[in-house]
């Protein structure tokens, strides 16, 4: 399967006719590959931006959590609160009646001793 010159002279022909139409087509090529490199380099800066994005939610999330654990404790500490001042009434009630019970029975041994 040997070369002749024709088709060698072919093959030369349809090289350098490749070659131009390459070096034709290479500036539009050169600025597709520099928009292409542009448009990833701005997905590259918004990926970035998306990760970062993404750290800051989670961050907002702990602190958001840490303040939902300490509303709790806030909550369950004003409960006892709460339940101290009404054992706290509830005391002083009872303090009052017997204060009550007390001056009633002085006024009573009062009133028996003194003759009437």
């Amino acid at each position: 399967m040997a070369i002749d010159d024709r088709d060698m002279k072919n093959l030369i022909e349809n090289m350098d006719l490749y070659l131009e139409l390459i070096k034709i087509d290479l500036p539009e090529l050169r600025e597709e590959n520099r928009k292409a490199s542009s448009n990833l380099q701005q997905l590259v800066i918004e990926s970035r931006k998306v990760t970062n994005l993404g750290k800051i939610l989670v961050e907002l999330k702990e602190i958001f959590q840490d303040i939902q654990k300490r509303l709790s404790e806030h909550e369950s500490q004003v409960k006892r609160i709460e339940l101290i001042a009404n054992s706290s009434d509830t005391l002083k009630n009872r303090l009052n009646i017997i204060y009550a019970l007390i001056f009633g029975a002085l006024v009573g041994y009062t009133i028996n001793i003194l003759p009437i």
